[in-house]
């Protein structure tokens, strides 16, 4: 939190990125410190969403605000089947949960029109644009 102060930045401007696989295996610790970063009003994305083992409960528990949505899921859209289905139960899943869906690894515009028809509205990848300092995911 010491760094956050000295930052300058509001809580409000930060959002703290945590690896799928780290809320599964997290001990109390690191739970307690992301619930400690939220109280703040700091916002809390889970990376590479679907590419582990984490259970939505973990994003409640967690006080996740955003997932971001595997490239390895994105990077087989349109034409595979089972990962139009999966993103979409995502989808899905972000909505009823009050979460911002943030898809990753965006690269073409059958992916992008893609994401867009089916309730994406942001992304990442270099379709979208090249990576910057500014780290905002951009509308799909």
């Amino acid at each position: 939190m010491t760094a956050l102060r000295d930052s300058g930045y509001t809580t409000s401007q930060v959002v703290v990125e945590v690896a799928e696989h780290v809320l599964r295996n997290s001990s109390g610790t690191a739970a307690d410190r992301l619930n400690e970063l939220r109280r703040a009003g700091v916002r809390i994305a889970v990376d590479d969403f679907g590419a582990g083992r984490a259970s939505l409960n973990d994003l409640v528990a967690f006080g996740v605000d955003v997932m971001k949505i595997d490239r390895t899921l994105v990077s087989k859209l349109p034409d595979h089947a089972p990962s139009n289905d999966i993103v979409r139960g995502i989808l899905a899943a972000a909505r009823a949960l009050d979460m911002t869906a943030v898809a990753e690894g965006v690269e073409t515009e059958a992916q992008r029109a893609w994401l867009e028809a089916n309730g994406c509205e942001l992304g990442q990848g270099f379709y979208l644009g090249a990576p910057s300092a500014e780290v905002s995911p951009a509308p799909v």
